[in-house]
């Protein structure tokens, strides 16, 4: 794995990257939990999802976009309207994405929605976690997707984790 990637600054150093010219990086949308039971948990998601597009572009060379790592400050998740707005975003930035990564160690109701989409787009999607894989690709088969669109990456096991940035 290498040097320890989350620094103490790196979620400064995650916001300073997104002012980089990034046209020739490859944009890989990020596919990880959102929704959860306490406040806490819902702020470890947000959380997690940064740290994923942070491994995503010092590590795999990726744009990472998780729509849900910032949206929720602006978006209430809760209220339905706002989440529908959040959930059309995210789908417009999967539709521009070349690559799903799905994240983290579970799969939410708004994750669902979005691995249909990326099979109904063709995207191939990458899943770090064994289990959540083969759920993956249940989801993709009973939709009508190939499963060879769904492939099992265990080299970064960083991104099977819940709370990548806190673990490692």
């Amino acid at each position: 794995m290498g040097e320890k990637i989350f620094v103490e600054n790196w979620q400064q150093q995650l916001e300073l990257l997104s002012f980089e010219n990034n046209d020739r990086m490859d944009k890989a949308y990020i596919c990880s939990p959102l929704r959860a039971d306490t406040q806490q948990e819902f702020l470890q998601n947000i959380f997690a999802a940064r740290a994923y597009m942070f491994y995503a572009r010092q590590r795999l060379g990726f744009h990472g976009r998780a729509p849900h790592a910032y949206l929720p400050l602006v978006l209430c998740d809760f209220e339905p309207k706002e989440r529908e707005i959040a959930l059309k975003f995210g789908l417009e930035l999967l539709e521009q994405s070349k690559v799903m990564l799905v994240c983290g160690n579970r799969i939410s109701p708004g994750m669902v929605g979005e691995i249909v989409q990326a099979a109904a787009l063709g995207k191939k999607i990458i899943v770090y976690d064994e289990t959540l894989c083969q759920k993956v690709r249940k989801i993709v088969v009973s939709n009508r997707g190939p499963q060879t669109l769904v492939t099992l990456d265990q080299t970064h096991p960083i991104l099977a984790h819940s709370a990548p940035q806190e673990c490692f």
